[in-house]
């Protein structure tokens, strides 16, 4: 197939006399002229040689040509150092769990303002209450949600100390417990997300309580003076102000901070001997909290 391609390339074949005598004068180049040729039969003519320019493709692929090899410059690609990517923390609407608040408590009534006068001779002792239940919270959007809780016991005490009548000191106590059902706003004004789903965030929660009264007593020097749950109101409602931290990582929820809580109305319902208006008393609550919920 070969040769038949370069007949077809170089024109018509050359008769055989024409073949014999080019086969016998290998030394002639190309572009040698017919009178260069004298062996040649007569009759017969020279077929010139094809120049470079027309000689097929096929043809002047014959002749491999060796290339010296080259040097290719290949550029050094520095690994990539490994970036932790933040996972954007799914919004979680709600979260429930429990919470547990030990309080310094004051009974703001006719007694204790006496003991904070120096002089008055009453002296108001620190008096630690515990409140725990349960919380829950609808998240509005990243930085707004609303929180209840419902405190299943909130403690309130008040220990004061004084000189009776036959100037011999006592020390009474107040004891009150209390369910609450509080309603609030949280501000979340910092949150820090890290990587892996864990999330930090500082908040703030201002809202409002009802408290409903179930027991209070009377202690002197350590042994119950008397009862009584008819000489104070019912219902309490205060406003609530807590500042905390909160961690989450994942679904679970841990948080800490400090709260306080302020009543607004007289608890004082008044006797027969002395007018609710006279011993005006309201509670004042404040603390620190811990808090660990679930979110959904």
């Amino acid at each position: 197939s070969t040769a038949a391609t370069t007949q077809l390339a170089a024109g018509p074949a050359p008769t055989p006399h024409a073949a014999t005598a080019i086969a016998a004068t290998p030394q002639l180049g190309r572009g040698a002229t017919a009178a260069a040729v004298g062996q040649l039969p007569d009759g017969a003519q020279a077929t010139p040689a094809p120049s470079m320019a027309t000689t097929p493709i096929a043809a002047q692929s014959a002749t491999a040509v060796t290339l010296p090899p080259m040097a290719v410059a290949v550029p050094t690609i520095e690994p990539e150092e490994p970036t932790l990517k933040k996972e954007s923390l799914k919004l979680s609407r709600w979260t429930v769990g429990v919470s547990v608040t030990i309080n310094q408590t004051t009974l703001l009534d006719n007694k204790t303002r006496e003991g904070l006068i120096n002089s008055s001779g009453v002296t108001n002792y620190f008096s630690l209450a515990a409140n725990y239940g349960l919380w829950g919270r609808y998240q509005l959007n990243t930085r707004h949600a609303l929180s209840a809780e419902c405190i299943i016991n909130a403690d309130h005490k008040q220990a004061y100390g004084f000189y009776n009548d036959n100037a011999r000191y006592k020390i009474r106590e107040w004891v009150m417990k209390y369910n609450r059902f509080g309603l609030s706003h949280q501000w979340t004004f910092l949150n820090n997300k890290q990587p892996k789903r864990l999330n930090n965030q500082l908040m703030a929660q201002f809202g409002v309580y009802v408290d409903w009264l179930q027991s209070t007593k009377l202690l002197e020097d350590g042994k119950t003076l008397y009862e009584r749950f008819g000489k104070y109101r019912s219902f309490d409602v205060g406003l609530k102000l807590a500042l905390g931290h909160e961690i989450q990582l994942d679904h679970i929820v841990f948080g800490y901070g400090i709260r306080s809580d302020v009543g607004l109305t007289n608890i004082f319902k008044g006797t027969d001997k002395k007018d609710a208006n006279h011993d005006y008393t309201s509670l004042l609550h404040f603390g620190g909290y811990l808090s660990l919920g679930y979110r959904f």
